[in-house]
């Protein structure tokens, strides 16, 4: 294979790289955005109201539709968080600002602080609205600066004979007691970690899934107490009774037992408990392979579950049993074209990976071939030199530099950051779950546009060098080549440890290239004074060869050549 075809196959190959790798990003986004059944509530008059994808379903107890509403009439483009319908239709749910937090605040969600002062809106104004379904009109719920207005995750409940909101600020760690208007009266002092569903019971008690307590917790109500845990029901795993539990969502059907979803360590996927009304485990529901439970609602004699993953919403009898699922038959097909939907990019998603893959596997096949090539054109060569061979002796005027040392060095800085990239992309995963956008696949596509990088960086060092000859100057590249006689070198620009050279045949730059005869040395080498002295020598023999050049040294060059043994005053 000729080098041109060589160099026209690495750019194909560099090309299609970058295509399938935004593909499976923007497809695995697009799979991510499309969210099942969520939040699940039953309004004063026994309606069912189901939030997904954005649209908030409307049902009656016997599963019939009585509306759809999209929350763009709203003006919130995604729904995040939990949602309350009032007696008089009305809507409370959360604004729709970004969610995204600061690096700072990622942090303090990772350590479970609760201080929670990055992850706020920051203007004062409260993080919920309240809504009508007459006029689709809208207006901050809470004003004058004590109100809710973290960006993260929270529960709603309220109590409309007293006029009371109650909400589970989760990353908080904490449970608030607001007015009819918004403000906050209260806030709880017990020690919770990581409240989430919360439920007004028939006794009177406030009870919330206290996730990493590993408890379901019953606080007391009244605004001088309020927060004061009165009782407790103990999350145990039905099968191992030493594995940590992480109970987020809660129920109390209408035999007084308690429905639990006790999540799996990643907070999903879980299972869901049937507890008696004392807190006694009896049983778990059996949901479909790859159910991922995440809201529960008793309605009547049944307990309904959302299930954003297997875009299901199960309806359960008391004693456990599945029965059909709850909704009209347009939900349901709704449901249906969401998962064919969500399928087809998750699908696009795992094709481009493949392809990523298979063409690594081509870049690499390319890379052996432009090997051999480059060592059959030597062979043929009147020089009896092979490109990576000890250059011509200073008699004949010709000098090579590569960067051989370089490699070395390159191999560990990509063992290094491979390592930190998974620590750190890892740890962004883990805090970031339900708050930003890190799909499940980021992980592995980001880990895969390093290695490309690192492959092609590793090829351009492993194949470029710059060759100095009486007659003019070589410089060859991972793809191209260019040569240049002396008198056609324009310019000469030197900034740190690169350096660009402007010729009437092409522009090209050079990096930390050294003399090919110098010997291997240790990574240390290229922190070295060594570096900085081989560079020099090489701007100053092409600046004394090419009398029409025009020199650029940046101050900072200047200085550290200023201190080197032999440095020269460049002006």
């Amino acid at each position: 294979m000729k080098k041109s075809a060589v160099a026209s196959a690495a750019i194909a190959a560099i090309f299609f790289i970058t295509l399938f790798l935004g593909l499976r990003i923007w497809a695995s986004a697009r799979a991510f955005a499309i969210t099942g059944p969520s939040a699940i509530k039953q309004g004063a008059d026994g309606s069912i109201y189901i939030m997904s994808n954005d649209v908030l379903y409307v049902h009656d107890t016997n599963g019939d539709l009585i509306d759809r509403i999209p929350m763009s009439r709203f003006g919130i483009d995604r729904v995040i968080g939990d949602f309350w319908v009032y007696r008089n239709g009305d809507l409370l749910l959360r604004r729709n600002v970004p969610q995204t937090l600061t690096a700072s605040g990622e942090a303090e969600l990772f350590a479970r602080t609760g201080a929670g002062e990055k992850d706020r809106l920051g203007t004062g104004e409260s993080i919920l609205q309240r809504c009508s379904f007459a006029t689709f009109q809208c207006k901050n719920f809470g004003e004058g600066g004590n109100v809710f207005d973290k960006l993260t995750a929270f529960s709603l409940m309220v109590d409309e004979e007293t006029g009371i909101t109650y909400l589970s600020d989760t990353v908080g760690h904490q449970l608030l007691m607001l007015d009819e208007t918004g403000n906050v009266l209260k806030k709880s002092t017990a020690r919770f970690q990581f409240p989430n569903q919360i439920v007004l019971d028939r006794d009177g008690l406030l009870y919330t899934a206290d996730t990493n307590n590993h408890r379901v917790a019953a606080v007391n109500v009244e605004k001088e107490k309020f927060g004061t845990v009165e009782k407790e029901i103990k999350i145990i795993h039905p099968r191992n009774r030493l594995k940590p539990t992480w109970p987020m969502a809660l129920a109390r059907a209408v035999d007084d037992r308690w429905w639990v979803i006790n999540a799996d360590d990643n907070m999903s996927y879980g299972i869901v408990m049937i507890l008696s009304a004392d807190g006694t485990f009896e049983k778990t529901v059996p949901l479909p392979k790859g159910a991922d439970p995440l809201r529960l609602a008793a309605a009547g004699d049944s307990v309904l579950i959302t299930d954003p993953a297997l875009m299901h919403v199960y309806t359960v009898s008391p004693a456990g049993a599945l029965r059909e699922d709850f909704g009209s038959y347009s939900f349901k097909l709704e449901l249906s074209e969401l998962r064919r939907e969500r399928r087809m990019y998750e699908t696009v998603a795992t094709a481009s990976m493949w392809a990523l893959l298979m063409l690594l596997v081509v870049a690499l096949a390319l890379a052996r071939q432009a090997r051999v090539q480059e060592a059959a054109d030597g062979a043929k060569q009147a020089e009896p030199l092979p490109a990576a061979a000890i250059p011509i002796g200073p008699g004949s005027g010709t000098r090579r530099y590569d960067y051989h040392n370089l490699l070395g060095l390159h191999r560990i800085k990509f063992a290094v950051v491979s390592v930190l990239l998974v620590v750190l992309l890892a740890f962004f995963f883990m805090i970031s779950r339900g708050l930003t956008l890190f799909h499940k696949q980021f992980l592995p596509t980001a880990l895969l546009a390093h290695f490309v990088v690192s492959y092609f960086t590793y090829l351009h060092y492993k194949r470029s060098y710059l060759e100095i000859k009486e007659q003019g100057i070589t410089y060859q590249g991972m793809v191209r080549s260019i040569y240049s006689p002396w008198n056609g070198v324009r310019k000469i620009s030197v900034y740190g440890n690169t350096s660009k050279i402007v010729t009437d045949y092409g522009n090209f730059s050079i990096g930390s290239v050294e003399p090919v005869d110098n010997p291997p040395g240790g990574w240390q080498d290229l922190l070295r004074p060594k570096r900085v002295q081989f560079h020099k020598e090489l701007i100053e023999e092409i600046r004394s060869r090419a009398p029409l050049a025009k020199v650029s040294i940046s101050w900072l060059v200047k200085y550290q050549w200023k201190r080197l043994p032999s440095a020269k005053n460049f002006r």
